[in-house]
């Protein structure tokens, strides 16, 4: 068991079945870090559009208002012959441009920005998930070929390793690791910025939420209950958070069936 075997001593059907695990081993490294560079692609946008957006609410929309505010006042002020008739113009064009401020003020904050989190936040979590499905398989395959090969589960002597040898790497340290720091930015971001920026619109800058508004509210309590379900399932699919029991389990289940 622990020599490696050479490829001679192989039978042929066992040459075929290492070299379609290779094969296989390879499209998946390749569909990996396509959803590595998806995951970053969905990331930088989501940040560049809300933080485009957030800009546009905080700073352009009460500089546009304030200008025709100024205008109406500045009409007001220089007619001498309607005065009451402008001054009640001018009251009904500060109500309408305090409540168009109020709706763009509500449109952005409390539904463009979070749906966009909650869309991108999906395909986010999807693309996870799926990369660690391809972990997960990537596992496996390690195992089947190493066991084919009949050599130890170490970096000096397995074929493949590199799984395994996260895996390890990943027991050895705290939940508050470095290669888990990324995946915890991505939550909090897609979890609570549309939190925050509903709570900021409705209480810092005193919107008067409408009643749609509660739509968006049940929108983002069906999303949370989506992450949860995905978050769960990425624990569960994790190669790195299997018990030794069961892989143990496994290995004698593959070794029987042979």
């Amino acid at each position: 068991m622990g020599n490696k075997v050479g490829v001679d001593d192989l039978s042929e059907k066992n040459k075929m079945r290492i070299q379609a695990s290779l094969t296989d081993y390879v499209a998946m490294r390749t569909e990996q870090n396509v959803m590595l560079t998806r995951q970053t692609t969905v990331l930088c946008l989501t940040i560049t559009i809300a933080g485009v957006l957030f800009g546009l609410g905080y700073s352009l929309i009460p500089q546009n208002i304030s200008v025709v505010a100024e205008k109406a006042s500045a009409i007001s002020e220089n007619s001498t012959m309607i005065t009451e008739n402008m001054s009640k113009l001018a009251e009904d064009v500060s109500v309408l441009q305090e409540n168009t401020y109020g709706l763009l003020r509500f449109g952005l904050f409390s539904v463009i920005i979070p749906c966009v989190c909650m869309f991108t936040g999906a395909i986010w979590l999807d693309c996870a998930y799926r990369q660690q499905r391809l972990c997960a398989y990537m596992y496996r395959v390690e195992d089947r070929v190493n066991r084919m090969l009949e050599v130890k589960e170490s970096c000096d002597t397995s074929c493949l390793f590199w799984e395994h040898f996260a895996a390890e790497d990943s027991k050895t340290k705290k939940i508050f690791k470095t290669n888990m720091l990324y995946y915890f930015f991505c939550l909090a971001l897609y979890i609570f910025f549309p939190v925050l920026c509903f709570v900021f619109d409705r209480f810092v800058m005193k919107t008067k939420m409408e009643n749609w508004g509660y739509i968006i509210i049940g929108i983002y309590a069906l999303y949370l209950v989506f992450c949860l379900m995905y978050i769960g399932r990425i624990m569960k699919t994790h190669p790195y958070l299997e018990k030794k029991g069961n892989k143990k389990g496994r290995q004698s289940s593959s070794k029987t069936s042979r």
